[in-house]
């Protein structure tokens, strides 16, 4: 083989390497903007939840005080 035939061969597969390193980029670049709006979704979805657990907090602390007043009417 000639060295002009290595050279045009070499550099054929360096240009396929290149173009499949941009193609990888592209996808890795895509998957984080997926990833980053799932993480946002998740940390609203978690936001929910937080005030779902406190609701549910007042509502038992205000069945309890309901109790208590209960409680303290019968006894007047």
């Amino acid at each position: 083989m000639e060295i002009g035939t290595l050279i045009e061969n070499f550099d054929d597969k360096i240009t396929f390497i290149a173009e499949q390193v941009v193609a990888i980029k592209e996808t890795q670049d895509q998957h984080s903007q997926i990833l980053g709006q799932h993480s946002h979704k998740l940390d609203r979805i978690e936001m929910r939840l937080d005030k779902i657990d406190n609701t549910k907090a007042e509502k038992g602390d205000v069945k309890k005080l309901s109790q208590r007043v209960v409680l303290l009417e019968t006894k007047v």
